[in-house]
This record gives C-alpha cells, sequence and structure tokens, in this order.
C-alpha cells in the first residue's frame, strides 16, 4: 500500500514539475524585442515611485498597450541607469534594443528584460 501512494506522489511531482517548465518557455517565446530609435519617454508613478515608459509603436508585444515597455524602480540600480541611457538615446536619436520580458504589467504593458544602446547607427 505504501508503494503505491509513493509511486502517485512522484508522478504528481514529475507533471507539476513538466508543466512549470512548459510554462516557463511558453512565456519566453512570447516575448517581443524592438530595434530602432525611440519615440517617446513618459515619466509617472506606478506600482513604485518613479516609472518609466518608453514608446517605441508596434512591436509584436503580448500586452495590450502595445506600443510601449515600461520598467518600475526607475531611480535604483538597473532602473537608473536605464533612465539616463534612455533619455540619452531620445536626445541623440540612437538606436536602441530593447526585449522584454514577455509580461503585462498592471497597466497592460509588457516589462523590460535587457536594453542595448548603440552609438551612431
Amino acid at each position: 500500500m505504501y508503494l503505491p501512494r509513493k509511486r502517485k506522489l512522484v508522478r504528481l511531482v514529475a507533471l507539476a514539475l513538466g508543466f512549470t517548465v512548459l510554462v516557463a518557455a511558453q512565456s519566453q517565446a512570447e516575448a517581443s524585442t524592438f530595434t530602432g530609435k525611440i519615440q517617446a519617454l513618459r515619466f509617472n508613478t506606478g506600482a513604485s515611485p518613479a516609472r518609466v515608459s518608453i514608446r517605441v509603436g508596434s512591436h509584436g508585444s503580448p500586452c495590450p498597450t502595445f506600443e510601449w515597455f515600461a520598467y518600475e524602480n526607475a531611480t535604483t540600480n538597473v532602473g537608473a541607469l536605464w533612465t539616463a541611457a534612455l533619455i540619452e538615446a531620445l536626445s541623440r536619436r540612437q538606436e536602441v534594443t530593447i526585449a522584454g520580458n514577455g509580461s503585462c504589467d498592471g497597466f497592460g504593458v509588457e516589462g523590460i528584460r535587457d536594453l542595448d544602446v548603440f552609438r551612431g547607427r
């Protein structure tokens, strides 16, 4: 009687692990990427006191507000670096690549995973 319960538990754990891997792979597949020039920056409050939204135009985002990317905590850690880089890229009309994280925030905007700024393109 003990052995069948153990097998059932092992099957359940394996099934849950498989489902988790499937969901994680699917969410990465839905993340969007944009390469080009930024159209606009918006600074406001969101879930944190400092939020930056970046308008790039349509880029295949899985989120309802599909022309934008956004991130919170724009004045601390990596957010502060991204903010400075984006302001400079907009003012110099530099090309950027933004890799989304595939997740929509409470405003329906895709978050950012990576940001690249290119010199003189």
